[in-house]
């Protein structure tokens, strides 16, 4: 498996450990089919609330001298989705802040995503599906969280 599929399916285990209140969490992503990995601009028909999905947006390698192992740096997306307690812009705004802590504190948990990684940073936003604006539709709360993970390898 290359180095690259491995840190992104380490990511999608570490986002499966955010399990709710008894883990110290708002919401339970540790339910089947509730984080997984591809990109995915909705949640899945089998999916149940909240979910998130991971992907690969790039992996470079640094320059510099030849050495037998090379930096690289990956940028990986999630992309979560939770429904909100209201139908307005406040609590689509809640929910997907209070998501959006969860995933970064389970990612902080293990910054090394056991022993693949040398960093790993995560920086996000919540923000508001202009899809669901109508008051007939679901109101969905949605954060975007993009990583930027460092390893070597030859």
């Amino acid at each position: 498996m290359s180095t690259t599929k491995a840190v992104r399916n380490a990511i999608v285990a570490r986002l499966a450990t955010i399990n709710g209140a008894a883990g110290g969490y708002t919401y339970n992503l540790s339910g089947t089919d509730q984080a997984l990995s591809g990109k995915y601009s909705r949640p899945p028909g089998s999916a149940s609330a909240p979910f998130a999905c991971c992907w690969t947006v790039s992996v470079e390698e640094s320059p510099g001298p030849p050495l037998p192992d090379k930096s690289q740096l990956g940028t990986f997306m999630v992309l979560g989705w939770v429904r909100a307690s209201a139908k307005h812009p406040s609590a689509r705004q809640d929910a997907a802040e209070d998501l959006l802590d969860d995933i970064r504190t389970a990612l902080r948990a293990d910054p090394r995503l056991g022993g693949l990684v040398i960093d790993m940073r995560a920086s996000g936003a919540p923000f508001e599906d202009e899809r669901d604006q109508t008051p007939d539709q679901a109101t969905w709360g949605v954060c975007a969280v993009s990583i930027a993970a460092s390893w070597r390898e030859r």
